[in-house]
């Protein structure tokens, strides 16, 4: 197993780094060249043979010739004991899969990010190749530009792969960008019309559209048909500030730009003249003639100092990560033309907004941070994100699907998710639900489903639609108060407690209690999905 201060060939492993893509990641210092590079080891029970291994090098090196600025390179291909690591360079970014969660972003963000991916996938079409994988984990967006990298190329394994089945998951990375919900069925309906029909296209196997032509259609001021706005817009993960507080209730209730640049004005700078020099006044012949004195001309006012164009649009863009990343947040940021940055909204904590305001100063260009940051503490949000930073990188999350599709609730419908444990992890299975209160609902174990331990890959269905409803089998219903809520769905190999928990408790209580064992150790391997869920009183 590999871990932080081994050597692999000429590679120093550094620091293991989060990851939910599929895989050990690591930073690692390559000692010949005496450079930052990221080391990553595919999970082993993917190759189960040799021939698989050689097979999965073999793409990788092919992959290694490859070069463009929305792609992570690959430098190098490996094989440890009979199983292929793959180095790249080293990018200083956040995946989108880490950074969202169940947030979406502003149309003209995703737009960006969609237009990046799509130039990716189109340079590996020209290549007669396909990624065959894409997802929100397969993009990092550089923290030192701002834009969007194909990363995980190392992981593509089948190069035959159909390029309509990369668009389709362009689709749905769109999707989820612009509506938060990682359904392929989420609806766009208030999405702007250009946008829903390139997204139908992009579902459309038959549409005949390439990546080249999503590069060209990915234009924000095309499909928004209106100037582009200089506002990025980041909101965080549960953070609609007017929304009220969600809750489950028991036992049968259940509640709870792209950036753009904006034309500058050229000043021009006017040269003051000196006066015009009169013609000397006539004078009689025998009249003595006075020498005049030369005119001297006034001396020219000094130009006024032409100030550097500050560059809006490279601002954002590199402010477009720290806005991102800022957990629970609800944040609208601009950029002056002197070059003053605004900052404004909500954050979950003092230490987050000081931390973002810090980040933001260091940009190049930044005359200075204002910012107009309120602290609003999201009790569900930061729950959910403690959970999901306990995910490690070896173990693939559980699937999960829910009878709504969008994630979307209304007052008296039934809540039914079938969730199936990660391939290569047997054990104990939690899923609970944090809402605005501060409190967290368990539906499973729950009293009328004690045992939970789950094979590996084994299914398990929570809830029944109205129909379903028998004796001893648990429903729930969306109850008031309405408003948005975190489903975690944990798979441990060994439990993380003993016993029944009451249905509903206090978040921070059952916090304490699991972050104990997962970061002692005790639950041994694990994974963790989140999906934010909305309830509504229409």
């Amino acid at each position: 197993m590999l871990e932080a201060g081994a050597t692999v060939g000429r590679y120093r492993l550094v620091e293991q780094l989060d990851s939910r893509a599929g895989g050990e990641r690591f930073r690692a210092l390559d000692s010949q060249g005496d450079r930052p590079v990221t080391l990553i080891a595919p999970p082993a029970a993917r190759f189960g043979s040799p021939e698989a291994v050689q097979a999965f090098a073999a793409s990788a090196r092919r992959i290694a010739t490859l070069e463009h600025p929305n792609l992570v390179r690959v430098l190098d291909v490996l094989i440890q004991d009979e199983r292929p690591l793959v180095v790249t360079e080293w990018v200083d970014g956040v995946t989108l899969d880490d950074a969202l969660g169940g947030r979406r972003l502003p149309t003209a963000d995703a737009l960006r990010v969609g237009r990046d991916v799509a130039r990716a996938l189109a340079y590996l079409h020209g290549q007669r190749l396909s990624h065959g994988r894409l997802t929100a984990a397969s993009v990092l967006v550089d923290r030192q530009s701002g834009a969007a990298r194909v990363w995980d190329l190392a992981l593509l394994g089948d190069p035959a792969a159909s390029m309509s089945a990369d668009l389709r998951s362009l689709g749905d990375l769109l999707r989820t960008l612009l509506t938060g919900q990682r359904a392929p069925g989420a609806p766009a309906a208030a999405l702007p019309e250009p946008v829903a029909r390139l997204l139908e296209r992009l579902a459309n196997p038959g549409s005949g559209l390439t990546a080249a032509d999503v590069v060209e259609a990915l234009d924000p001021a095309r499909l928004t048909g209106r100037a582009r706005q200089s506002t990025i817009r980041a909101s965080g993960p549960g953070a609609r500030s007017g929304a009220p507080a969600g809750l489950w209730r028991d036992p049968r209730v259940l509640g709870g730009a792209a950036v753009a640049l904006i034309l500058l004005v050229a000043v021009g700078t006017w040269l003051s003249r000196g006066p015009a020099v009169d013609e000397p006044p006539a004078v009689e012949e025998a009249a003595p003639v006075e020498e005049e004195p030369p005119a001297v001309a006034e001396p020219e006012e000094p130009a006024e100092p032409v100030r550097p164009a500050v560059d809006r649009a490279a601002i954002e863009r590199a402010a477009f990560p720290f806005v991102l990343t800022t957990p629970c947040s609800d944040l609208e940021l601009a950029v002056a033309e002197d070059g003053v940055l605004t900052i404004e909204g909500m954050v979950a904590s003092a230490e987050s907004g000081a931390a973002l305001q810090e980040q933001l100063a260091t940009i190049p260009g930044v005359a200075r941070v204002q910012s107009a940051i309120t602290v609003r503490p999201v009790p569900h949000c930061l729950a959910a994100e403690t959970m999901l930073a306990r995910a490690p990188a070896t173990a693939e999350p559980p699937e999960l699907r829910l009878n709504r599709a969008d994630g979307v609730y209304r007052l008296g419908e039934y809540f039914v998710a079938e969730i199936r444990m990660p391939p290569a992890l047997s054990g104990s299975l939690y899923v609970d639900l944090f809402t605005q209160d501060g409190q967290v609902t368990h539906l499973l174990p729950e009293p009328l489903r004690a045992v939970n331990v789950l094979a590996a890959g084994e299914a398990i269905r929570i809830g029944v639609e109205e129909q379903d409803r028998q004796e001893g089998v648990r429903d729930w219903r969306v109850d008031p108060p309405v408003g948005d809520a975190w489903l975690v769905v944990t798979a441990v190999e060994q439990p993380l407690y003993e016993g029944l928990l009451p249905i509903t408790q206090p978040a921070r209580d059952y916090l304490d209690r699991v972050v104990a064992v997962l970061d002692g150790g005790a639950a041994g391997a694990r994974s963790v999905r989140i999906q934010r869920l909305e309830f509504r009183e229409d």
